[in-house]
């Protein structure tokens, strides 16, 4: 069926024909006037003069002409924070609102408020900061000013503890060949933007950047100049296409300081050698039997790591029994050995929707350990009596093995 169009609906394609091909000749900015705009974003160029135009510096020295402020000194602040001039904690960036941060107040009251990147002063979320306090302002965060609400404001002075890992992922924007780098443009908008050298870029990136406008990378903060918008950093790789599962999972446990590496040799050479392994029967000997007990997990059919499991019995004075049986680990991590430090580095496995970064070799925790059914294992367990009230009427606990 063919329908005659109307002028109107000419118009509009004629329109439209014309936009798309002004996008077509349109250009993607140039590295030199990112930065430009994110210095813009900081302060305000003044003018020299009625009439007269302030004239944009060079990109490869770009500066602020406002710069953040110097980080005070170590007495400095030793003795604010002993006078109770200066507090300390943890800095929360808004992820949603970046502009707004807040470190906790040690009184307890309502959170110290830091207003811009300029309070924050190049501390990143998660950081250990110094704030000095400035005067107090209506609280807009929830508290209406008629109430005569008012929330403390400060600034961040000096950071005691870099927490956050410098790891970042994102893309690459811009170059800029008379400084010699890239921009990088971090996904987590609560960090800064990036000046990378060009020497990390793919080899291809100069000759084709547009190939790379989708391709995910890992970069690393390694300063970030008092005077700069600007964080310097290095490009560490290419994860992989944006929205890919894989790729996006390894940033998000880069950017967390998760190791999921493979464990290394010397910390699998502390786990037996000689497979299956068996209980040795002076270790059975001084631990209590609970074999011949009904001992089960409540863990899901397709559990591999089974690390607790419990039995429940009456006895005849009308109580129950209970025991609780944790998969006795310290039997194989010995303090001190170097799987005790990868295990104290890693310090809990971390559970994805579809994999898990476990904090013990697989050996270890899905075999040596795991309490499987019908297979003697080692356990750390408490014991305990309790009244059909579910009154604790006595508790021990024992090193065991069933």
């Amino acid at each position: 069926i063919f329908v005659q169009k109307t002028q109107k609906e000419d118009n509009f394609m004629s329109k439209q024909g014309a936009d798309e091909a002004s996008l077509k000749k349109s250009k993607p900015k140039k590295a030199s006037a990112i930065k430009q705009e994110a210095a813009g974003a900081q302060t305000k160029t003044k003018a020299k003069g009625k009439g007269s135009r302030a004239k944009p510096k060079r990109a490869a020295n770009r500066t602020l002409d406002e710069p953040y402020d110097s980080y005070l000194s170590d007495d400095v602040v030793s003795d604010g924070l002993k006078r109770k001039k200066f507090i300390q904690g943890v800095l929360r960036i808004n992820p949603k609102k970046y502009q707004d941060a807040f470190v906790p107040n040690p009184d307890g009251g309502s959170d110290i408020y830091l207003c811009g990147t300029r309070m924050r002063n190049r501390a990143l979320n998660g950081d250990i900061v110094v704030v000095d306090i400035l005067e107090k302002t209506p609280n807009d965060a929830g508290d209406a000013p008629d109430r005569g609400t008012l929330q403390r404001t400060g600034k961040v002075v000096y950071i005691l503890e870099k927490k956050h890992t410098r790891a970042t992922t994102g893309f690459l924007k811009a170059y800029d060949k008379a400084d010699n780098t890239a921009i990088f443009s971090p996904i987590d908008h609560r960090l800064p933007r990036l000046l990378v050298p060009l020497a990390d870029c793919p080899q291809d990136y100069l000759k084709s950047p547009a190939r790379f406008d989708k391709t995910l990378f890992v970069a690393r903060i390694t300063d970030w100049p008092f005077n700069s918008p600007f964080a310097r950093g290095r490009l560490a790789r290419s994860l992989g296409e944006a929205g890919e599962i894989e790729p996006e999972t390894e940033g998000f446990l880069l950017e967390n300081g998760i190791d999921f590496s493979d464990f290394s040799q010397e910390v699998l050479d502390c786990l037996p050698k000689n497979l299956p392994w068996k209980i040795p029967q002076e270790e059975i000997d001084k631990r209590r039997d609970f074999r011949r007990e009904c001992i089960f997990t409540i863990d899901p059919s397709t559990a591999r790591d089974l690390d607790d499991a419990l039995h429940c019995k009456e006895l005849p004075d009308d109580t129950f029994e209970v025991g609780v049986h944790i998969a006795d680990v310290s039997h194989f991590v010995r303090c001190g050995t170097t799987l005790d430090e990868a295990a104290f580095a890693r310090a809990t496995s971390v559970y994805l929707v579809q994999k898990v970064v476990p904090m013990l070799p697989r050996l270890l925790c899905e075999e040596l350990c795991s309490l499987n059914p019908n297979e003697d294992r080692l356990a750390f367990s408490v014991v305990w009596k309790m009244s059909r009230e579910g009154k604790v009427r006595l508790a021990n606990r024992e090193r065991d093995g069933f």
